[in-house]
């Protein structure tokens, strides 16, 4: 899930259910885009 976005470094700040090692973790738009099989999902509420 993405759970933020820092402009000044341009990276994109990611969290999953597969433990602590894993709450946190900063991507740079590269590595997302990747990755992403270029589909984005919004869930609002």
């Amino acid at each position: 899930m993405i759970i933020g976005y820092n402009p000044r470094t341009d990276e994109i700040a990611t969290s999953d259910s597969w433990g602590l090692r894993h709450a946190d973790k900063w991507y740079t738009r590269d590595e997302v885009q990747a990755v992403s099989q270029n589909k984005i999902f919004v869930i609002t509420w």
